[in-house]
């Protein structure tokens, strides 16, 4: 069955000269309930709308919460476009409210609109950067809307300060060289820092501790051959 509740927001409804969202929801509830009662499975096709004159970002995004609440997951949205002899196209083009004479929101740069759309259809993986960005439209509360939205929590929490990276590293120096120090005043030997262990007294490997010059090897010009070297000499 298609119904046409429009909104959630009750600024937005009042402007669209509908009854409030609780209205729509008693429908619905009996609906279900009815639909159950007879074996019959029956479903309610919302119509809704998005950027109609008195809807702010808040407004989307408090609707886009609602549609989560009651498991709805809408695949068309229908964006507010001005057409002639209505009462909203008066508000969008004249941004006031023809019965009451006072100012009303209107969403008319087309990226906003954009925006209040895809809070709308937040399911979809390509809006989820859209939403992110639809938040800096929106106040504390919107903000919060919008959090709860994605799964995260509704208050933003306090991250820890960290150390910086550089005072971290200077510190990590400093515990090394207090262990060094402890250690050569205990007359033992660090064993993270000690080569002795692993290279011998030297400090260097085996295969460099031996004197450089304990084998030598013959001189280019002084290959042997058959006793006797190239000057002929033995």
């Amino acid at each position: 069955l298609k119904v046409a509740p429009e909104h959630c927001a009750p600024n937005v409804l009042s402007h669209m000269g509908k009854p409030t969202i609780e209205a729509y929801d008693k429908f619905r509830e009996k609906y279900m309930r009815l639909s159950a009662e007879c074996g019959k499975e029956q479903y309610l096709v919302p119509y809704l709308m998005s950027s109609h004159p008195g809807s702010t970002m808040d407004d989307a995004a408090h609707l886009a919460l609602y549609t989560k609440k009651i498991g709805l997951a809408p695949e068309q949205v229908q964006d507010f476009y001005p057409t002639p002899g209505t009462a909203s196209t008066v508000m969008y083009y004249t941004g006031i409210d023809p019965f009451t004479g006072k100012k009303v929101y209107t969403a008319t740069d087309y990226h906003e609109k954009q925006l209040q759309r895809a809070l709308l259809q937040w399911r979809h993986p390509e809006n989820r950067r859209k939403i992110y960005e639809a938040m800096n439209y929106c106040s504390e509360e919107g903000v919060k809307d919008l959090r709860e939205l994605l799964g995260m929590p509704r208050e933003e929490r306090v991250k820890e300060e960290k150390t910086p990276t550089r005072e971290k590293s200077r510190q990590n120096r400093g515990e090394r060289y207090d262990k060094t120090k402890k250690s050569a005043q205990n007359g033992g030997k660090n064993k993270k820092f000690d080569k002795s262990e692993k290279y011998g007294k030297s400090g260097r490997s085996d295969n460099r501790s031996r004197p450089l010059n304990s084998q030598k090897k013959p001189a280019h010009n002084q290959v042997k051959q058959g006793g006797k070297n190239k000057t002929g000499k033995k």
